[in-house]
């Protein structure tokens, strides 16, 4: 009896333990998805830091189907070529839309673009946009769009808070907002600010707002890999703006959507990785300038 007794004690004492670590498992799993804050965001099922082939599989497995907006049938990829990145073209971004059906005119605008990491990094997802217009076309495609009040419910839920960081703008009827454009802001441990918060940790709120786009560092055909540094690096910009998400969205006179435009950018990521590019850049080119001093300074000098 004592023996048995000792046994079912041993048993349920290891059952405690696995449960307890079974707990533990879950508590820091939760903390860790927590912790993402913005990076967790999915639009058209697309998150930050998703690798390319990931997110062009989601994008297609959308409901509806999301492909490349390419025209003549050649892709929409804006492709780079930096050799001493990599020795074959390195995609830059892609533009998707909903694949269009027999009555494309009836359904609504769904657009989505993505910008992607450089090499040396691997190539994932540094921002994201989504767009949706109800209100275009033959308006025939209003037929499938929410009330603003159920897109903004849905964006509380998305973002994890009814409340903005800031309220850049906003358009009223009367007493009646019906359009405005958002942001929300995520800090490096995910953290969403609140706008008092945001406020008071940012005396200049454009350091965050202002530079959305990785298109910014673009030119033609060729890129500044420096070109986030000097306003994202200043100190307390990324640690409080790490991820940045706007929204901007307008309503009819009966409260109906007319279209939004979400976009969610990875600015530490962003940082890091073109950081990461110019340092191989720089140091590639610092190599090749001291071979060709070196070989300079053996060459004889003829007079």
């Amino acid at each position: 009896m004592f023996n048995e007794e000792t046994r079912l004690r041993a048993v349920w004492r290891a059952v405690a333990l696995a449960g307890s670590g079974l707990l533990l498992a879950c508590s820091a799993s939760a903390v860790q998805a927590q912790s993402r804050g913005g990076q967790s965001i999915e639009l058209a099922g697309v998150h930050l830091g998703m690798s390319r082939e990931d997110s062009i599989k989601t994008l297609m497995a959308n409901d509806p189907p999301l492909v490349d907006d390419g025209i003549g049938g050649n892709s929409s990829a804006i492709q780079f070529r930096v050799p001493a990145l990599s020795p074959d073209p390195f995609v830059w971004s892609m533009k998707f839309r909903a694949k269009p059906a027999e009555d494309a005119r009836d359904k609504p605008l769904e657009q989505v673009e993505l910008y992607f990491a450089l090499p040396p990094n691997e190539s994932t997802v540094l921002s994201l946009r989504r767009n949706s217009c109800f209100d275009c076309g033959d308006g025939k495609a209003k037929a499938y769009a929410p009330t603003a009040a159920n897109f903004l419910d849905s964006i509380a839920k998305r973002f994890g808070s009814p409340n903005a960081s800031v309220i850049q703008s906003r358009n009223m009827h009367g007493n009646v907002v019906i359009g405005e454009v958002r942001f929300y802001a995520w800090t490096r441990t995910g953290e969403l600010l609140t706008e008092q918060e945001f406020q008071k940790r940012m005396k200049y709120p454009a350091q965050c707002t202002g530079m959305l786009n990785p298109d910014n560092a673009r030119n033609s055909n060729s890129i500044n890999f420096r070109a986030f540094e000097q306003s994202l690096g200043q100190k307390g910009v990324i640690d409080n703006c790490a991820t940045i998400a706007s929204v901007q969205w307008s309503q009819d006179g009966k409260n109906v959507l007319r279209h939004y435009y979400i976009t969610v950018t990875d600015y530490a990521g962003m940082l890091s990785a073109f950081s990461k590019s110019a340092e191989v850049v720089e140091g590639k080119a610092n190599q090749q300038r001291k071979q060709e001093l070196d070989r300079a300074n053996k060459n004889p000098t003829k007079l």
